[in-house]
């Protein structure tokens, strides 16, 4: 149990480091660049359930279409335009 923990953290380290390698080059570094991904991850993990991966896909399906239909209701109803980042 205790080498199945090591390599899953060592696999997840290899695909942060990979997604950083790959995602640097596209926008600029600062300190807090991954933050929104972090908050909706960890919103996504809450609402599913923690330690259930079906809950946490399910919970990540919830939270991206709360945040595109509150995005266009927001700029609907301000007249103000939120455009995505990117």
């Amino acid at each position: 149990m205790e080498r199945m923990v090591a390599m899953s953290f060592g696999l997840a380290a290899l695909l942060g480091a990979i997604g950083g390698v790959v995602f640097t080059p596209m926008i600029s570094t600062q300190f807090d660049v991954g933050l929104a991904m972090t908050l909706n991850g960890f919103a996504a993990a809450i609402i599913g359930g923690m330690g259930n991966i079906r809950g946490a896909i399910v919970g990540g399906m919830v939270n991206g279409v709360l945040q595109s239909l509150s995005t266009a209701f927001i700029s609907s109803v301000s007249g103000v335009e939120i455009k995505p980042k990117g």
